[in-house]
């Protein structure tokens, strides 16, 4: 084995409406990237707005864009050429939406490492990661004989969660939709809040794709805080007493900071991943986003400003997942 690899993640997000994209995948990528920081690292993204930013920013530069909706072909073809360019060792895909025959044409060509959701697994590559919940924390193999680093164990964010920062819990409710809040949640929270006028203190992040539509007065600044980004989201979240997030990576850097939390689902495939954090007593599913989310919303608050819910959770995520990821990937021969 060479003593540095050279490790190509290919991967798309951004502020694309109706395609389930967003910055997870991305966010998800760069924690793996900081733990193979001393490989040398490329990337091949598909960008719909703020993607070669955020990488840039993270301290990456070895950055390849293909077109935005471009065919399989084209994909297999961009992507072998920058394996060829750059002898790629291993190629780590991060996609909602991937195409078996694109990582058969791959493999050929490379190692290949699949990072995935919920209960999907069945993948012929060399290395399955799903840290979903709700798979049994196990090292298996899938119908392709495939290993498979399953469940929270292999849950991939910011390693700067390891820790549970300890803090005065100075916010009653501190709220992320993630890097991209296309339905416009963290808006109606604040409409919410502003109505109830609450006793507690509330810090919304947008997220670096988000805008603020709404306007605050000075008075409703004293216990509403907004901030569009952070370099620290774990700073900001060990903040609060109870969160409230959407189904994605969000949820498990709650549960690592041994926080409470709601979750408003974006799209329906985080319905599983909220099912499956209330199953424990951790969050409160207040579903998808539809004409009752409003109220839905504006009962929760009522529960945090009357002191209905716990201010304390058992820790179910160690934030350690992207240490353990990376240690296999390298591992692999």
């Amino acid at each position: 084995m060479k003593s540095k690899q050279n490790i190509l993640f290919r991967f798309s997000g951004g502020k694309a409406k109706n395609r389930e994209l967003g910055f997870g995948h991305v966010y998800r990528c760069l924690s793996l990237a900081e733990s193979l920081k001393e490989h040398n690292l490329f990337f091949l993204i598909e960008d719909y707005g703020g993607v070669k930013r955020i990488i840039k920013d993270a301290g990456f530069i070895q950055i390849f864009k293909l077109s935005k909706n471009i065919d399989d072909e084209y994909d297999i073809k961009k992507t072998i050429e920058i394996i060829k360019k750059k002898s790629i060792d291993k190629v780590i895909v991060d996609k909602y939406k991937i195409k078996l025959t694109y990582l058969r044409k791959i493999k050929k060509k490379s190692k290949v490492i699949v990072i995935s959701d919920l209960k999907r697994i069945n993948f012929p590559v060399d290395l399955v990661v799903n840290g979903f919940i709700g798979l049994k924390e196990s090292l298996k193999k899938n119908q392709y004989s495939t290993p498979v680093l399953a469940g929270i164990k292999y849950q991939i964010i910011d390693k700067k969660f390891h820790s549970t920062l300890k803090s005065n819990k100075s916010y009653g409710l501190v709220t992320s939709f993630g890097g991209f809040d296309e339905h416009g949640i963290s808006n109606m929270v604040i409409d919410e809040i502003i109505k109830l006028k609450p006793n507690f203190k509330t810090k919304i992040i947008l997220g670096p794709g988000t805008k603020n539509k709404q306007k605050i007065s000075s008075e409703q600044k004293k216990n509403l805080t907004i901030i569009q980004k952070t370099d620290n989201i774990q700073k900001e979240i060990s903040t609060a007493k109870v969160g409230l997030c959407s189904g994605g990576l969000t949820s498990y850097e709650f549960a690592s900071q041994k926080i409470p939390f709601g979750i408003i689902c974006q799209e329906k495939h985080q319905l599983q991943t909220a099912n499956e954090w209330e199953k424990r007593g951790i969050a409160t599913n207040l579903g998808l986003i539809d004409d009752k989310i409003n109220q839905k919303i504006k009962r929760f608050l009522e529960d945090i400003n009357d002191k209905k819910r716990n201010n304390i959770i058992k820790k179910y995520c160690d934030g350690k997942g992207s240490q353990r990821v990376a240690e296999k990937i390298l591992e692999l021969k």
